[in-house]
């Protein structure tokens, strides 16, 4: 099971779109390295058609962060993807 937790976007109009999602294998087992973190980016290509930049996938929450400011600002702001609302992803524990 896959849930975006936290989007943001480069530029106006965007060019650029970074998902943090958390995966959940199974949520009620016991080993924590059946879930973890993605951290997608995808970018609008000359024709302006959306396409896959990277996928990373970390068993941390710490580590997932190490890649966000490669390809968005620092100051970034993100967004909860269910409501909306603006969230620092480097200031929450770890949602796991």
């Amino acid at each position: 099971m896959a849930r975006t937790r936290f989007a943001t976007s480069v530029g106006d109009p965007p060019f650029r779109w970074v998902y943090l999602t958390l995966i959940v294998d199974n949520p009620a087992a016991p080993d924590p390295r059946q879930s973890g973190f993605s951290l997608v980016v995808e970018e609008l290509d000359r024709n302006g058609i959306v396409q896959p930049k990277v996928d990373y996938f970390e068993w941390r929450w710490e580590d997932i962060l190490r890649y966000p400011e490669d390809f968005v600002p620092a100051d970034a702001v993100w967004r909860d993807a269910e409501t909306g609302e603006t969230v620092d992803i480097y200031a929450l524990p770890s949602p796991l």
